[in-house]
């Protein structure tokens, strides 16, 4: 996720993850209860990737459709909450607030990979 105080960051995104992202801002605890409900969806992880999937653009979909593409997505998934849901609430924290730095001021060559929708 881009620095979420620019609002250029929110362009494409799911109203959904917006709304969640300023509840969790105003009330941090709610990161998570959402990271819990989360991990309950992952019982049906197939299930929950469909769900995600038809917020995405149509192009985003055909790839998240593709077997392997799916599957990674879905490993990754449950590996991040191998642990339980500490590390992830704590991420989704960290990704909402400032980040402390421009990015103006990154001086090391980067590439970023976007999409026109993203």
């Amino acid at each position: 996720m881009a620095p979420v105080e620019k609002p250029e960051s929110r362009i494409g995104m799911a109203r959904g993850q917006i709304i969640a992202n300023r509840l969790i801002k105003t009330m941090p605890w709610l990161a998570t209860v959402m990271m819990k409900l989360t991990l309950m969806m992952l019982k049906n992880p197939n299930k929950m990737m469909e769900q995600m999937i038809k917020q995405l653009p149509e192009v985003d979909q055909a790839l998240f459709r593709d077997p392997e593409i799916g599957k990674a997505i879905i490993n990754s998934t449950i590996e991040a909450f191998r642990n339980g849901v500490s590390g992830p609430a704590h991420e989704m924290k960290l990704l909402i607030n400032p980040w402390g730095f421009d990015l103006e001021n990154v001086k090391y060559p980067i590439t970023i990979w976007q999409g026109a929708l993203d």
